[in-house]
Parts: structure tokens; C-alpha cells; sequence
């Protein structure tokens, strides 16, 4: 009958690398594979459920027991038999792939939440992100702090787009208790699960870029609202709105008689009008984002 799994001896053996004399039994190599999948199996499942700090700790243990596994496979793995184990290497850095992203869900929820896009940000019943804005303004004023302090902090960070996503990138390491391979080969991932391998490296300095690229849209959309709210107060009370010079680019666009004439002074009076209402929200402090 077939054997299940490995003995005591022959776990041993692979843990040391023994010497290949007695040639390792295809039912031995599907033992280990079985108890390999299971511990896989098992990480995965915790994976999903890191948001739960015992869950954090049981994950932890699950990778060490992996790295316990693979110093058995680094014995086996020049063998004929190895071959069967050639996904174990990708199966881990899958693993490490997707803490990372548990990671980054983490980190940039507390960004979107500083920034106000968690607070004011809502999906109506067709599944578009709409912002409720409504209590924000006050006669034309700011009065909701938090949309204030969210517009300086956005406009803070995303000065240098660069460093806040090595920021964020630096982050997620720390928190997942992970570093960055600082030698010039790979270290094994089998032995090595807390070292971020060369492609993952890669891979998520670009899952990183895209997060932080469609925040800054959010955040533009969000303010551009804010904008549009800020207009609506002041189509009630033009003469609060209107100064001086916008008022004498007014009645040049009225008074134009050619059509073509006057289409192109009411986009240059819309543009200038549309920055005019922005620059109300620089002299309170709250600076908006270029994109906005």
C-alpha cells in the first residue's frame, strides 16, 4: 500500500540534505507534495482574513512553516524528482504577492481617508462614486474642516508624487515586516519569504504607481464637485461673484454680434470665470490639486 507521507527519519534526511543513496520513492515525493499543498492551502485561506491581527499571527506562522519546507525541498530539488516541485518557487511568490497587496489595501485606505475621499465619497445605486459635499459650504465659506485639512494634506503629498509613492512603498514593507533584496542574486524565497524577490519588486512599484495615480483622480473629481458646488451658491448671489474685471469681460461677450466672435469670448470668460472660482478656495486656505 502506497505511504501518505514522510517518516520522521526521512524528514530528518531532507533537512540535512542527506546523500542520495537509497533513491527517494515516488510515494515519498507525493507525501511531501501532499503536506506542501495543504500548507499552501492553509495560507491562502488565511490570506484573505489578514484584516484580523490573530489572523496576522497565524499567517506568520503558516510562512514559517513554509520556509521549513522549503529547506526539505532545496534537498531534493537537483534531483530527477525535483522536477515535480518546479511551481513551488511561483506558489510563494504568489504568497508574497498577495500580502503585499493586503498591505497596500491597508496603507492607501487611511490616505483616502485623510485626504476626505472615505468620508465624503459614496456609490449611488447605479455604482458610480459620487461625493455629498452639501455641508461643506456655508455662504460661500468652507466650514467642514475635514474637506479642509483633506484639500492641504492631498495637495502636500501629491507634490511630489515620486516620493509618496516610495513612501507608501516603504510602508507596506514595515507593516508586513517585509525588506527589499539587497544583494545582487535572489535570495530562496523558500528560505528567504520575508525578502520581496527582484520581479515582485517590480510588480509592485507598479501596483503602487496605479494606487496612487487613481487616487489623485478621485481626489480631483471630489474637489471638482466642490467646485461646482461653490458655483451653484454663487449663480444666487452673481454680484458676490462678479469682480470688476470679470464683469467688463461679461458685457463684452453681450455686446459681441458675430457668432463665431462671441463663442470663442464665452470659452475665454468660462475659463477665466472657472479659475476665478478656484483661486475663492486659495484664499481660504484650501489649496486645490492642478488637475483640478
Amino acid at each position: 500500500m502506497a505511504r501518505k507521507g514522510l517518516t520522521a527519519r526521512q524528514l530528518s534526511l531532507f533537512t540535512k540534505g542527506a546523500a542520495s543513496k537509497n533513491k527517494i520513492s515516488i510515494d515519498e515525493i507525493l507525501g511531501w507534495l501532499l503536506n506542501v499543498s495543504f500548507a499552501l492551502l492553509i495560507v491562502f485561506i488565511l490570506a484573505s482574513l489578514l484584516y484580523s491581527e490573530d489572523m496576522e499571527k497565524l499567517y506568520n506562522e503558516a510562512m514559517r512553516q513554509l520556509g521549513d519546507l522549503g529547506g526539505r525541498f532545496n534537498a531534493i530539488s537537483k534531483t530527477p524528482e525535483g522536477e515535480m516541485f518546479k511551481n513551488f518557487e511561483k506558489a510563494l511568490m504568489d504568497v508574497q504577492r498577495e500580502k503585499l497587496l493586503l498591505g497596500l489595501e491597508r496603507v492607501m485606505f487611511n490616505i483616502r481617508r485623510d485626504f476626505g475621499l472615505s468620508n465624503f465619497g459614496r456609490e449611488n445605486e447605479k455604482g458610480k462614486q459620487v461625493y455629498l459635499l452639501s455641508d461643506i459650504l456655508s455662504e460661500g465659506k468652507v466650514v467642514n474642516e475635514r474637506f479642509k485639512n483633506g484639500c492641504v494634506l492631498a495637495k502636500q503629498e501629491f507634490s511630489d508624487q515620486k516620493q509618496m509613492e516610495r513612501e507608501i512603498f516603504n510602508k507596506v514593507c514595515l507593516v508586513n515586516g517585509m525588506v527589499l533584496n539587497d544583494s545582487s542574486t535572489d535570495p530562496s524565497i523558500a528560505d528567504h519569504p520575508e525578502v520581496i524577490t527582484k520581479e515582485n519588486n517590480i510588480w509592485f512599484l507598479e501596483e503602487v504607481s496605479s494606487k496612487v495615480k487613481a487616487t489623485y483622480t478621485d481626489c480631483c473629481a471630489m474637489q471638482k464637485d466642490a467646485l461646482a458646488y461653490l458655483m451653484g451658491y454663487y449663480q444666487e448671489h452673481l454680484d458676490l461673484l462678479i469682480n470688476a474685471d470679470l464683469k467688463k469681460q461679461l458685457e463684452q461677450v453681450l455686446d459681441e454680434k458675430l457668432d463665431e466672435e462671441k463663442m470663442r469670448r464665452i470659452s475665454e470668460f468660462s475659463q477665466r470665470l472657472y479659475q476665478h472660482v478656484k483661486s475663492l478656495f486659495d484664499k481660504q486656505n484650501v489649496p486645490l490639486l492642478d488637475g483640478v
